[in-house]
């Protein structure tokens, strides 16, 4: 396992540092957001890595292949970490955006990182005096988890969740109006003004990352309105208990979910399942590894259905029962032969669907082919004229002036004259010239027509 070699940290496991959780003070959480969702996570790692020696150390260090690994992408590849660190040194948070009682506390602005220096494998930065008293002493904050922060694949959901978190004992937001949470969620003026895409981009999918990777959840927003249009937004906030798997309080809750990350997306989310009918991790586990997926998700479709028709008394012991005992409904003969026949029927049309596709893709080749050995084949003077003819074709026509101003090699113009040239140069071909042109494609003309002639 990786072990980190920090200053703040002294020595520490990865584990360890992903389970630790941010006193994330709520300025620097409410502030009008222009960071990306990589700047996001990398001012979150530096945060917690710098936090026990902010107000005693004016530099803090961390090695660059530990900080590329914690926010999640190739540590050769120093463009991404220094693009994200010029953001953090540029963008200047605006604090106090959304106080608790709805006051003006005054402005604040500064950058998040006033200096950085990559040198011999470790990233050097430092924070102003101002940020440092600020981000030590949170009178008011948000614990911020790592090891949530990990599961998203969004700067939305991130933004999202840590204005939500310190709200979790509150129960609500309250209300937000709308150009503040555009300002929070940073999005640029003028992008996703229509709010049915607003609402689907920066407010639904977050709402769904957050729900399925993380510690709190998030109901369906409420929306105030004026003269029918949503001027605010309401989030509601409770503990999300059925997601024990980040809550990595041990380093054996830490080992039970290292060991579902070796295994496929699929098997983490059904072992996420099978926690949720209430079975333990360590036998959930062992299950996965024991039963084909498909096996265990149709047994556990099957319990949900009893469950939900009242028929289940101890989901864990049925669950267990229902797995050791194939619950699934037996299929007879005839059911089985329909069920082939529907899935030969099935892939012949998926063959076909292909097959057409392919054609119409050789069709395409063939005649741009034809064209080009035509238009090779024109002397200079057969070639001017029957670009001078396009050109009076073409006369009058006001887009193809403001096309053709950027030169006659622009695409538009060039796909225009191509489509000119084979109506004037080209004569209808022959089956055979089509056959041998696919042939030496290493392709079979006549299967491809047979299949394709399958389609439904």
């Amino acid at each position: 396992m990786l072990i980190l070699s920090l200053p703040s940290l002294n020595v520490m496991k990865m584990t360890d540092f992903h389970n630790r959780e941010i006193k994330k003070h709520v300025a620097a959480i409410h502030i009008s957001n222009s960071l990306t969702f990589t700047q996001q996570k990398a001012s979150n790692i530096l945060l917690l890595n710098a936090y026990d020696d902010l107000l005693t150390k004016e530099k803090h260090s961390i090695r660059v292949k530990d900080l590329a690994n914690l926010i999640g992408f190739d540590s050769h590849n120093l463009d991404v970490l220094k693009d994200a660190l010029r953001g953090l040194m540029s963008s200047v948070l605006e604090w106090n955006l959304l106080s608790d009682d709805g006051k003006d506390d005054g402005w604040e602005g500064c950058p998040m990182l006033s200096g950085v220096r990559i040198r011999k494998g470790w990233c050097t930065y430092t924070y102003s005096t101002m940020l440092r008293e600020k981000l030590y002493n949170p009178e008011i904050y948000a614990r911020i988890n790592l090891a949530v922060q990990t599961k998203f694949s969004s700067g939305y959901a991130l933004s999202l969740y840590e204005n939500c978190v310190r709200f979790r004992k509150i129960g609500t937001t309250g209300w937000i109006s709308l150009d503040l949470y555009r300002k929070l969620m940073g999005i640029p003026e003028g992008k996703y003004a229509d709010f049915k895409r607003l609402s689907a981009r920066v407010i639904r999918d977050p709402i769904r990352q957050i729900n399925n990777s993380s510690d709190i959840y998030i109901e369906d927003p409420e929306y105030q309105r004026e003269k029918r249009k949503v001027v605010a937004v309401r989030f509601t906030i409770s503990d999300n208990p059925q997601l024990s798997l980040f809550k990595f309080g041990t380093q054996k809750e830490f080992q039970i979910s290292e060991l579902v990350q070796e295994n496929k997306q699929e098997k983490s989310e059904l072992l996420q399942r099978l926690l949720e009918y209430g079975i333990k991790e360590i036998q959930a586990i062992k299950i996965i590894q024991q039963y084909e997926e498909p096996y265990l998700q149709d047994n556990l479709d099957i319990v949900d259905r009893d469950y939900q028709a009242g028929k289940v008394k101890n989901l864990p012991a049925y669950t267990i029962a229902a797995i050791k005992a194939d619950y699934r409904p037996t299929i007879n003969v005839y059911e089985t032969k329909q069920a082939e026949k529907k899935q030969a029927a099935k892939k012949q049309a998926e063959r076909a669907q292909q097959a057409h596709e392919r054609l119409e893709v050789l069709r395409n080749e063939f005649q741009s082919h034809r064209l080009q050995q035509a238009l090779d084949h024109l002397s200079q003077e057969k070639e001017k004229n029957l670009r001078d003819r396009f050109m009076q074709k073409k006369k009058g026509d006001r887009f193809f002036a403001r096309w053709v101003k950027e030169g006659f090699k622009h695409r538009v113009v060039q796909a225009l004259y191509r489509s000119f040239a084979a109506e004037e140069l080209l004569e209808k071909p022959t089956d055979e010239e089509f056959m041998d042109f696919v042939q030496d494609k290493g392709e079979d003309l006549k299967a491809l027509q047979k299949t394709a002639g399958k389609m439904r």
